[in-house]
Formats: C-alpha cells, structure tokens, sequence
C-alpha cells in the first residue's frame, strides 16, 4: 500500500507542467468571430493605458473604437483587470496599440481575462485576414456605463 501511495505521489509531482500549446495571441487571431460569439463583451480598441499590480494583474484601460456587442458604445472608455494566472496569458502593451479585446464580466459588472489571453493585438488579426462582425449579446449582461 505504502509503495502505491508512493507511486502516485512520484508520478504526480513529477509529471511536466502544461504549457499553452500555441500562442494564445495568434489562435484568437484565427478565430476571432468564435471569440466574439462566446464573449461577455467584444471590441476592437486602443490600449490608453496600462499597469502591474502585485506582479500578475494587469490593469489596462482601452478607447473603444468599435463595438462588436451592443454593450459598449463606440469612443467609450472601459477598464479591464488581465490576470497573469496561466501559461497562456499574455500582456497587453505597448499604449497606442489597437487590440480586439474579448473581456467577461464579473458578479460586479467589471470587466476581466483570467486563465488564457481572450485578445489579439488588430495587427496580428489584420495578418491572418480575419475581422469580427457585430452580434447580439446575452440579455443578462450587464451595460457597462
């Protein structure tokens, strides 16, 4: 018994850690409109600003340029919190970039990407011939002020 328990432990801690199989930028890029169709939100933007706190959460506020939801308007301003919390997050950056920016939306109403980067700089999409048309959004989706 004491070897199994044993066994499992090795095999356990020693087992590799998962990786993002591919870029997370560039596979948003190829598949924008399914981003937009399982998003809170959906916009194309320019990063204004951005900043780290406690060494993984990003702040980054964006001028919306076009909306691709019905939730936000087109020259708002929307605050997102990025959560560095997996293998395939990433960061925006650098400010003036425009990005389409596919964010959920907490208990709260505040806008956030946790686990994996649901963003892609509009260059990288431009490359990869994609762009995302509007939809209708879910009735529960709180309008962002």
């Amino acid at each position: 018994m004491k070897t199994l328990i044993l066994g499992i432990l090795l095999i356990v801690l020693t087992a590799p850690a998962q990786a993002c199989p591919s870029s997370p930028l560039r596979e948003v890029a190829r598949t924008l409109q399914g981003y937009v169709s399982r998003s809170d939100v959906a916009f194309l933007g320019k990063l204004e600003s951005e900043q780290i706190e406690n060494g993984y959460i990003q702040t980054a506020t964006f001028r919306v340029r076009e909306s691709y939801t019905p939730v936000l308007k087109n020259g708002q301003q929307v605050v997102i919190k990025n959560y560095q919390n997996s293998s395939c997050s990433a960061i925006f950056g650098p400010v003036g970039t425009d990005y389409y920016v596919f964010p959920r939306t907490d208990e709260a109403g505040d806008f956030y990407i946790s686990m994996s980067a649901t963003f892609t700089p509009k260059s990288m999409a431009d490359e990869a011939g994609v762009r995302p048309i509007r939809i209708r959004t879910r009735p529960d989706i709180r309008r962002y002020p």
